[in-house]
């Protein structure tokens, strides 16, 4: 790290003793000579740290899993081997962060929130010692509880404690008294003992109060900076810090997803498959969309396009696939003409030879799409109507599909994405999803995965395959053979199954994932089930089940569904089949609602 300073200024920023916080308030603007490119990376650093706190609040963490996960940001991001280094970094990236977010009302709310977030977890884990020097510098009027006063309140302290599910009192030292309107909080949830104006307050407890200043005078100040910034910063830093500051808000931070070659290429034949099986919700959106219409406008073009491009798309299969679509609606000689120059351009064969990349989630998110575009982010810019309709056709359940609206409409679009992502395939994702290439490369690995599972016997009426002799057949023979015998078995179990439903529940509504599962639940005389595994497969259909066996007459299925389409088949995944129940019924042409 280079940064120009005296030693005894170093100095005045580190830690000498238990009894300093380590913690610093952000009062004062380091007067220090800070590098260009300290100064943005000290603070992309923070901003590492702050976007992981908004991940976790939007998930629901809990406190304890709270103060971890802030713990280990900071130690991956902020950590200096000096202690004097690692306390001006902190400082420094804050007061640029200060800068990047004091410029709307709607940043200044987000690094508020987030900023007083960070202190609280930090605060928490510090000693008594820094507690009381924090205090102090925050100017709250506490008060040590002596031991006369204290054996006079043990008791009700102690009632007060075990109400809140506390450990009672046992001495002095775990408490202390401050004027009860300095903690509003603590009262309106009747977590303290409050006597002659004085609320006494746990050591546990004392963040509750602290917080709330530490976040008023930094909101404060964040209204100064910004009077600042526009009446003269942002003008004097024009060529300098300017450009860097107005971008930090919303960069993205993690790799560019260029063309990945761990993942290798995709080819044309594969692509259709390959789009159903792994493409985020925006390119499978794009994708469909040039299928039907055969046509894209700018805005779609560049940002499927270089998708495509970091997935492992060619720029000769690249051009043979936008000309295959467009040259049934604008002819090919147009296509030459006027768009082939464009993804030559987006591969860094034109123009100045710039080799560009995927877009970003932030950079879809804040895109803003006009009428007949297509492009963008649909958890932010689809209706509740349109985004339903597109999850299910996903294959994402309805009670997921919950989940996922209400996370859009609380804002939180990439983690709407992360929740989708993790629906389709059974597979947490703690570290979000940010990026569309990134929810690809995601996938294909848990795909790949599975692909790669132990070999299991298959059977299928009287016929039994082995999924390794699957697989090796389908490479040797593409869509024949053996594979196409499996799937036709399954897709005449799957569709005599739901028919089967169909007429139990009268034939008179459309039929529900759920539906047919409940069915299967209350079936008779059905206790012979075979674990079977299929290799990838047209990519229509994918599930993963988990089988419960009552011996006798009880079946229970569980299915998480991860891609879905027109017609069923089966595909790098786990079902279930069973013996033929007592009575099946053929499969009827009007049978809705199970795509």
């Amino acid at each position: 790290m280079e940064v120009v300073r005296s030693q005894k200024q170093a100095l005045s920023y580190a830690a000498s003793s238990d009894n300093v916080s380590t913690i610093p308030l952000y009062r004062t603007p380091p007067t220090l000579e800070v590098r260009l490119d300290d100064f943005e990376r000290f603070a992309v650093d923070r901003l590492l740290v702050l976007r992981g706190i908004s991940d976790a609040l939007a998930r629901g963490k809990k406190p304890d899993e709270m103060e971890k996960l802030v713990s280990d940001l900071w130690k991956a991001n902020m950590r200096h081997p000096q202690a004097s280094e690692a306390i001006n970094k902190d400082i420094i990236s804050h007061f640029v962060l200060r800068l990047v977010y004091c410029r709307t009302e709607e940043l200044r709310k987000w690094f508020l929130s987030m900023e007083s977030t960070l202190f609280r977890y930090r605060f928490r884990v510090e000693s008594s010692h820094v507690h009381k020097a924090l205090m102090t510098e925050l100017g709250i009027p506490y008060k040590g509880v002596t031991n006369e006063e204290f054996m006079g309140l043990k008791d009700k302290l102690g009632l007060v404690a075990r109400s809140v599910g506390q450990t009672p009192p046992t001495s002095n030292g775990s408490y202390y008294k401050v004027p009860f309107e300095e903690v509003p909080e603590l009262v309106a949830s009747r977590r303290v003992f409050i006597q002659k104006g004085y609320a006494y307050v746990a050591l546990n407890q004392v963040v509750s109060f602290v917080v709330p200043h530490f976040r008023s005078e930094l909101s404060k100040a964040l209204v100064i900076t910004n009077r600042k910034w526009t009446s003269m910063i942002r003008e004097q830093e024009k060529d300098r810090l300017t450009p860097i500051v107005e971008a930090l808000s919303t960069s993205y931070l993690g790799p560019d997803y260029g063309q990945d070659k761990a993942l290798g290429e995709i080819s044309l034949k594969d692509i259709d498959q390959v789009a159903r099986a792994s493409f985020p919700l925006c390119m499978q959106h794009l994708f469909n969309t040039l299928r039907e219409d055969h046509h894209l406008k700018h805005g779609g073009r560049m940002q499927l396009g270089l998708f495509l491009k970091g997935v492992g798309l060619t720029l000769d299969d690249a051009l043979a696939f936008w000309r295959a679509e467009f040259s049934q609606k604008v002819g090919t000689e147009r296509f030459d003409k006027e768009y082939a120059y464009g993804i030559r351009h987006n591969y860094g064969k034109e123009g100045k030879r710039t080799d560009y990349t995927p877009y970003s989630c932030q950079k879809i998110i804040l895109s803003t799409p006009g009428v007949g575009d297509h492009h963008g982010c649909p958890y932010r810019h689809f209706s509740e109507e349109n985004l339903r309709a597109a999850l299910g056709k996903m294959g994402v359940s309805s009670h997921a599909s919950d989940d996922v609206i209400n996370k859009a409409k609380s804002r939180h679009y990439q983690l709407a994405c992360t929740l989708t992502f993790e629906a389709l395939h059974g597979a947490s994702c703690d570290a979000g999803i940010n990026h569309p290439n990134q929810y690809f490369s995601d996938s294909q690995k848990i795909l790949n995965e599975k692909d790669n599972g132990p070999d299991v016997d298959v059977y299928c009426g009287d016929s039994v395959y082995t999924s390794h002799d699957l697989i090796a057949q389908e490479k040797k023979q593409g869509q024949n053979g053996a594979l196409n015998k499996a799937t036709d078995d399954l897709d005449e179990f799957w569709a005599r199954l739901v028919a089967l439903t169909y007429e139990h529940m009268g034939g008179e509504k459309e039929i529900e994932l759920e539906d047919v599962l409940q069915f299967i639940n209350n079936i008779n005389g059905c206790t012979h089930i075979r674990h079977i595994r299929f290799p990838y497969y047209q990519c229509m259909f994918i599930a993963t089940c988990f089988v419960v066996v009552g011996f006798g007459t009880h079946v229970g299925l569980l299915f998480r569904v991860a891609s879905a389409g027109v017609r069923l088949t089966v595909s790098y995944s786990t079902l279930v089949l069973m013996e033929e129940p007592p009575i099946l019924y053929k499969a009827k042409e009007d049978i809705r609602g199970f795509h």
